[in-house]
């Protein structure tokens, strides 16, 4: 993952990985964004988790919001202040990384789905095993009530090409919007131009 880092004389986009969590109340936190080239002593007391190694990678702090979601990405490069900072509007799939792997595959398993729908399926309604979608996505649906939600959820709220979604034991099945069938026309017609 990439993100931008504001350093003291540039922006550098460049991979990292978060070495640390550190928590601050919302008024610290408000301040240290306010201060962001002044000396913090959780900075100092962290600075062996603050390094750029060899093949450019950050290694920074997790600066997180205590009641809020939001926080900064830190490297000091040895110093006791921000040398470079990153805003992070949401920073629950970097302080949980499954979350982010989970988010992964459920984004890999609606474009599959979507993909199959619009490219191969004739049917109005056609299935889908769990254990070819986990074959191709990686993601495990079996007896997981709280995925298979999250996935229907995800595959009907853009009014897209699946109109509806139902989970079985070893399957799911799947119904196509109408108009989104390849074996519907979609409303092309051929136009002749002269100029």
């Amino acid at each position: 993952m990439k993100i931008n880092f504001q350093c003291a004389r540039y922006i550098l986009l460049s991979d990292f990985v978060v070495e640390k969590v550190v928590t601050l109340p919302e008024t610290e936190f408000k301040k240290l964004l306010g201060e962001t080239l002044k000396s913090q002593a959780f900075i100092a007391e962290n600075i062996e988790w603050m390094k750029q190694d060899s093949d450019g990678v950050i290694h920074c702090l997790l600066v997180a919001n205590r009641e809020g979601k939001d926080g900064v990405l830190i490297d000091s490069d040895g110093h006791d202040w921000p040398y470079s900072v990153a805003y992070v509007p949401e920073t629950a799939t970097l302080r949980y990384p499954i979350l982010s792997k989970i988010n992964q595959s459920l984004l890999s398993a609606v474009d599959f789905i979507v993909e199959q729908s619009t490219l191969f399926s004739k049917e109005e309604r056609w299935k889908l095993s769990f254990d070819e979608l986990e074959k191709q996505t990686n993601l495990c649906l079996k007896g997981e009530t709280f995925l298979q939600e999250t996935l229907r959820a995800m595959l009907l709220c853009d009014r897209g090409p699946i109109a509806e979604l139902n989970f079985r034991d070893e399957y799911m099945e799947i119904a196509q919007q109408q108009c989104f069938r390849p074996d519907e026309p979609k409303g092309i017609t051929q136009v002749n131009m002269q100029f």
